[in-house]
């Protein structure tokens, strides 16, 4: 590695890092110091954090990652079918800072295979690099087929917000406009008098927040099927951490007093990250998750700080139904001259293989939206079948 760049393995030392972080863009507030050392207190997969800094002439250069025991599943839908884990770096979405030219990627990639081959990791992961930018295509180009790959795209999904629920409506086709307000009218009326909505911003009442949407979440499948849950510790870490820095973003609705449907996230930077959501499946047929999400929206348009909505991965039908823009992304892995990375890297290639080939197919079928109900009905019981609307009717 370069004598002039220096490694923080200490929480003392990333936060001596604070002065040159904060002066540096963060498009991701995966990639905040505040969220970062959230994340790196709290959760039990972490060993240690690894930042690398580099101080140059015309600007610092920052890669926020953190050293983890990552178990690696070998997925088919939303089956799980086992796991191989690996000493991992793991880079966070976009946290590669202060990096503007060719020559700057290319210096950021070579730092972090120096780790490797310094024997910090088993494996580097820069997780969810948009497919054909500057980044994904400097790494294609300067790494070794030999020891590096890349996981299936996923897709990403962005709304730019618009000035009222009505013009987010008027966007879409009309016939999924007439069906949305069909469904929210049907709602209000089947169920007047008995549902309310709370929206929690910051401040006061972080006790029932988070007594009702651990409610709920209890018993929603997606805790089931590890889809939209992350470690209960860094979950009520983060969740404190956007109480106390104004960043929370949380509607819960409530069914004769009862909550029933949640959504929260979080708004750094104008882009708000609604990544927590949930609904008590019991309800599934009455559409309180697909309501939410529509008053979830509807607030959003309302609100002058709100610039975008990201959505995140996956291909979950209300994602599609109200983007404005998609994109496709894979994580970027690189792995080191030891065998238990080679055995990661030949388990991943051949569960990549085997996604692609079983997705091409249930595509040629046309099959694709009918086969992902019944993977999350095998999962966690015919309730989990209508999730993929925002628990819609």
């Amino acid at each position: 590695m370069s004598a002039a760049a220096t490694v923080a393995r200490t929480l003392d030392e990333v936060e001596s890092l604070r002065p040159i972080w904060t002066s540096l863009p963060v498009p991701n507030i995966d990639a905040h110091i505040d969220y970062y050392l959230a994340v790196v207190r709290s959760s039990p997969q972490v060993l240690r954090p690894h930042v690398i800094h580099l101080p140059r002439e015309h600007g610092d250069l920052l890669v926020v990652a953190r050293l983890v025991d990552q178990s690696f599943p070998l997925r088919l839908g939303y089956r799980t079918l086992g796991t191989i884990r690996a000493r991992t770096l793991l880079v966070s979405f976009d946290g590669i800072l202060g990096v503007e030219t060719t020559e700057d990627r290319r210096v950021a990639l070579d730092l972090l295979r120096e780790q490797l081959r310094a024997g910090e990791a088993d494996v580097l992961v820069l997780q969810k690099v948009e497919d054909g930018c500057a980044l994904d295509l400097e790494f294609r180009a300067t790494s070794s087929p030999l020891w590096q790959t890349t996981t299936p795209s996923v897709v990403r999904h962005r709304l730019t917000v618009p000035n009222s629920l009505y013009e987010l409506l008027e966007s879409r086709p009309s016939r999924s406009r007439k069906r949305l307000r069909r469904e929210m009218k049907l709602f209000d009326r089947d169920f007047k008098g008995r549902w309310s909505l709370k929206r929690i911003d910051a401040g006061g009442g972080t006790d029932q927040l988070t007594q009702d949407i651990d409610a709920v979440a209890a018993h929603s499948y997606q805790r089931h099927l590890g889809i939209g849950s992350v470690d209960e510790q860094v979950l009520h870490a983060l969740r404190d951490l956007a109480l106390d820095r104004g960043w929370l973003r949380a509607w819960i609705l409530y069914m004769d007093a009862a909550p029933v449907a949640f959504w929260w996230g979080m708004l750094h930077e104008g882009i708000l990250e609604p990544g927590a959501t949930g609904f008590d499946p019991a309800l599934r047929s009455s559409g309180v998750g697909f309501f939410t999400l529509m008053k979830m929206l509807e607030d959003t348009c309302l609100d002058p700080d709100v610039k975008t909505v990201d959505f995140g991965y996956g291909e979950a039908d209300y994602k599609r139904r109200f983007a404005s823009e998609s994109s496709l992304h894979s994580d970027l892995l690189v792995f080191a001259a030891k065998p238990r990375a080679m055995a990661v890297r030949a388990a991943l290639l051949v569960n990549g293989a085997v996604v692609r080939a079983t997705t091409r197919l249930l595509e040629r079928s046309g099959r694709v939206r009918s086969i992902r109900r019944r993977w999350r009905s095998l999962a966690h019981g015919p309730d989990a079948a209508a999730e993929g609307s925002a628990g819609g009717r």
